[in-house]
């Protein structure tokens, strides 16, 4: 039996593979040749088709195994019913790519779908199906895939081994990550979608922790520069004046602790994400005097340019991509990837 706890609504997009209608949605899964009983949830409602088995057989290994046990012993010749509990607008698309009848399948898909797609074609062992169709699907969610941090995007590029932009999106989330009780949360500070590849949280986090204990540092030796006020030979200011120092001193932990970053703390306290951080120490306002000595003395705009900002910069620019190494089918040529194991839904 197919079990699964993935969602029974149709996504957006269903009208282009299930129309409404008044009717049982019955026919939209029974196939030619059906032999075998196949029983979905549409709407609330257990709907029953029949799918081929000679087609089920060669589109997926667990497909084969839902429908020639292996632990069976004797053939049995009484029907047999798989029960499906998966998203069934995106099952539908794989069981008409799966039946041959690849002009009834949509060309593009919602995010959502295409997210389903990736947990079925993974779950069903069964991404050959896809291949054809792969790059327009990608192709029609680029958009609305810029803008997702919850991992369906994540996943997605795991599922279907698309390297580049699976670096690409794993980088950007763990810069836009929060951290609270040990859980990442979106920048909206939503929980992330599940199932996620797995280790990948635990290296997004261990990059994220290693990240912004890294610019608390640069930030903390700028302090400790200033602090030593009391000793001649470690004044800052260009021009030798030990009050240009004080003010910087001062405006720089006034600064760090209107945004909670002093009395000094640890990453591991910090729920904020790496973006928010950064941006937080890109404001800090330094201040010095405008002039020394009277109308002649030296000016102090130099004095305040905060030292850790370049340096944070190039830490940013540094920051390793989070790869795990992600996905390799056993039905294909071998992928860029390493082989991982999916992250399974609680």
């Amino acid at each position: 039996m197919a079990t699964d706890t993935s969602t029974t609504n149709m996504p957006s997009d269903a009208s282009n593979t299930l129309e409404a209608s008044n009717q049982s949605f019955d026919h939209f899964f029974t196939f030619d040749g059906g032999d075998v009983e196949i029983t979905v949830m549409i709407q609330g409602e257990r709907v029953k088709g029949k799918v081929a088995s000679q087609a089920m057989v060669l589109a997926s290994s667990v497909w084969k195994k839902f429908i020639f046990p292996p632990w069976e012993i004797n053939s049995c010749s009484q029907l047999k019913t798989i029960d499906f509990t998966d998203d069934a607008c995106t099952l539908l698309i794989l069981l008409r790519l799966a039946h041959l009848q690849s002009t009834m399948v949509p060309t593009t898909l919602s995010l959502e779908t295409l997210f389903q797609a990736a947990v079925q074609t993974e779950k069903y062992d069964c991404v050959k199906l896809v291949h054809l169709i792969l790059d327009k699907w990608l192709l029609a969610v680029k958009d609305e895939a810029s803008k997702d941090d919850c991992g369906k995007w994540l996943y997605i590029c795991w599922a279907f081994d698309q390297e580049e932009s699976f670096n690409e999106v794993a980088l950007r989330m763990t810069k836009s990550l929060k951290v609270m009780g040990g859980v990442c949360l979106t920048s909206t500070g939503k929980p992330l979608s599940e199932p996620l590849p797995d280790k990948i949280i635990e290296n997004i986090m261990s990059i994220r922790a290693d990240t912004v204990q890294g610019i608390l540092d640069l930030v903390y030796v700028e302090v400790e520069k200033y602090s030593r006020l009391n000793c001649a030979d470690t004044i800052l200011c260009k021009s030798g004046r030990m009050s240009c120092d004080a003010m910087v001193y001062g405006s720089l932990l006034n600064g760090l602790q209107q945004r909670g970053l002093w009395p000094a703390i640890e990453a591991s306290q910090l729920i904020l994400s790496i973006n928010e951080i950064a941006s937080m120490i890109r404001e800090l306002k330094i201040y010095t005097p405008l002039r020394t000595g009277g109308r002649s003395g030296p000016t102090h705009f130099d004095c305040s340019t905060f030292r850790g900002w370049l340096a944070m910069e190039q830490l940013l620019r540094d920051m390793p991509t989070p790869g795990l190494g992600c996905h390799h089918h056993t039905h294909e040529k071998p992928t860029r990837f390493d082989n991982s194991r999916r992250r399974s839904p609680n």
